[in-house]
């Protein structure tokens, strides 16, 4: 089978085909992700079944609990982009909403994944649950399985360091700035990526420009500070010291994700680009004068280059 289809109306997809499902938020498609859909294509391919994953957007948690709506590890596309490494079925994005949100677990697996996706078998993680107030869980699901006819599969957690891997940890480790711990649960680099736009320009005048990309508000960024990174720009990968936080020599006191990118001197304006932080190096405080700065970012710019040198060598990214 060919790469499958990525859309967002259940009406897109292809008709007529039984169907293997599984859904959720996968949201930094982390190991344990990737253990349910290898079940999932497994599951399929046994059983002569198209597989399908199900996404939602916004994340359900928005829609439930606006006030500890998480910030999310990968923005959708760059979900769907983690999904298309290693997975070539159909991929759906839903919209979550009030009315999916009452749904019962039997009336939305009925008349959404039954009647119009034609299930036929059902892969979940073990923790998942469907429907509203959260009452689909395994031992519900297992109930519905028998009454409406299909099969249920449950998958179980990935165990790293003694913990089972979770979105939540996850971000956690990013907010702390451990970026090489997060990489390891989710078996990939974590990266940022926007579109290039104007900045204040203060790298310019002191001879480190900087690429300035703008955020999904609801992307979860690494704590304050300055990274060692690569840059991915189209098919090529660049070293870069990556910047994250408020940049203190801007009066305007604005929040910005910034690199100046080395060995690169393109304008990037309007092109979409991916930073990948390596590890954290230091704070960010505030410099007095833009020499001082100057003389920081040259130490900084050299310890990054270690570090690169040392990532690349160890083949690590």
């Amino acid at each position: 089978m060919g790469a499958g289809a990525v859309c967002r109306n259940i009406d897109d997809l292809p008709h007529g085909v039984g169907r293997a499902i599984s859904l959720g938020s996968f949201d930094g498609f982390h190991l344990g992700h990737q253990a349910i859909v290898k079940a999932l294509v497994s599951n399929a391919s046994k059983a002569g079944l198209r597989p399908l994953v199900i996404t939602f957007d916004p994340h359900p948690r928005t829609v439930i609990n606006p006030s500890k709506a998480p910030r999310l590890v990968m923005t959708p596309n760059e979900e769907i982009d983690a999904l298309r490494t290693g997975y070539d079925g159909d991929i759906l994005t839903l919209p979550f909403d009030q009315a999916t949100r009452n749904m019962s677990a039997s009336e939305f697996i009925k008349g959404t994944l039954i009647e119009r996706l034609g299930m036929k078998a059902l892969i979940c993680g073990e923790n998942h649950t469907i429907g509203k107030n959260r009452e689909g869980d395994a031992k519900r699901l297992k109930e519905l399985a028998s009454q409406l006819g299909f099969e249920f599969e449950v998958v179980a957690p990935v165990v790293v360091d003694g913990k089972n891997i979770s979105s939540t940890a996850i971000r956690g480790l990013i907010a702390e700035g451990d970026i090489p711990a997060a990489n390891k649960l989710m078996g990939a680099s974590y990266r940022i990526t926007g579109e290039v736009v104007t900045g204040i320009k203060l790298g310019h005048k002191i001879g480190y420009p900087t690429a300035n990309i703008k955020i999904d508000p609801r992307k979860a960024l690494p704590r304050e500070g300055i990274y060692a990174s690569f840059v991915d720009i189209g098919k090529s990968r660049y070293g870069a010291m990556l910047f994250v936080g408020v940049n203190h020599l801007d009066p305007q006191r604005s929040f910005s994700v910034e690199a100046n990118i080395f060995d690169f001197d393109r304008e990037l304006y309007g092109e979409i680009i991916s930073y990948i932080p390596v590890s954290y190096l230091r704070e960010s405080r505030p410099i007095a004068t833009s020499q001082e700065l100057k003389a920081q970012l040259s130490n900084d710019k050299n310890e990054i280059l270690h570090i690169l040198e040392e990532k690349e060598r160890q083949s690590v990214f």
